[in-house]
C-alpha cells in the first residue's frame, strides 16, 4: 500500500513535469530533458 504522502508527491511530480513541458523552455533545457527521456526508454527497452 502506498502512503498518501507518496501518492501526493507522485501527483505533484507529474503535474510539475506536465506544466514544465507546456511552458516555453530554453532549447538547452529541453534537449537535456529529451536526452534523459531517450536514455530511460533505452534502459527500459533492454
Amino acid at each position: 500500500m502506498t502512503s498518501p504522502v507518496k501518492a501526493l508527491f507522485a501527483l505533484a511530480a507529474v503535474a510539475a513535469v506536465s506544466i514544465g513541458l507546456l511552458l516555453p523552455v530554453p532549447g538547452s533545457v529541453r534537449q537535456n530533458l529529451d536526452a534523459r527521456g531517450h536514455y530511460e526508454l533505452m534502459d527500459v527497452g533492454h
